[in-house]
């Protein structure tokens, strides 16, 4: 999880200064992946230290509706802010 982060910040970070060097209007595609990146980062810290009680894939596997329903507002948030703050 961690490697995918980085290297996807690392992805939007290179699109999105060679888009809006030669491509201006395609820019925010690189936009996109930064607070993509930006988003799994907080997402991934919220659910090792707020929720370290919760085994998040147990729960899933074991097919607990509310509590994916509940990571799904949480990533909501989440998803909001960093694009809000981008």
């Amino acid at each position: 999880m961690k490697k995918f982060t980085i290297s996807l910040g690392l992805v939007g970070l290179i699109l999105l200064v060679l888009l809006l060097v030669f491509f201006p209007a395609f820019g925010t595609f690189g936009e996109s992946l930064l607070f993509l990146s930006i988003f799994l980062a907080v997402f991934y810290l919220f659910d090792r230290y707020v929720m370290k009680e919760i085994d998040t894939i147990e729960e899933l596997k074991s097919g607990n509706v509310a509590y994916a329903i509940f990571l799904v507002a949480i990533a909501i948030l989440f998803l909001a802010v960093a694009i809000l703050v981008g």
